[in-house]
């Protein structure tokens, strides 16, 4: 049997960086919701420019499409989210499919795409 952490459509798994549409700005590391209630965070911002690393472990919990978090550093995680496939997108305003553009900085509406590591 598949490990449920794997499931299609579930949050609780490890995912990891792979776009961002947030003009000026670059995402990589990972985020890995736990059925313990944490999350781990693990991220550098601005791989081309000197940017800031977080990392911690942080309590959550899921009310519908929101992600409701103690972290509070304000940079790689939105508190919307949608799962289509193995991509988890991250947004400021609720959504029920991505938009996915040739160019994500152009029309997305999500600020970051994370794919479910296996």
């Amino acid at each position: 049997f598949p490990s449920e952490a794997h499931t299609p459509g579930t949050i609780y798994a490890k995912w990891e960086y792979r776009a961002c549409s947030i003009k000026n700005t670059s995402v990589k590391g990972y985020l890995d919701f736990r059925r313990d209630g944490t999350l781990v965070i693990k991220l550098k911002l601005r791989e081309d420019f000197p940017g800031k690393t977080i990392s911690g472990t942080y309590p959550f919990s899921i009310e519908g499409n929101r992600i409701v978090t103690g972290y509070d550093e304000g940079s790689g995680l939105e508190e919307f989210f949608l799962i289509e496939g193995d991509c988890l997108y991250l947004s400021r305003e609720p959504i029920t499919k991505a938009v996915i553009p040739e160019d994500p900085r152009l029309g997305a509406n999500w600020s970051f795409r994370l794919e479910r590591v296996k």
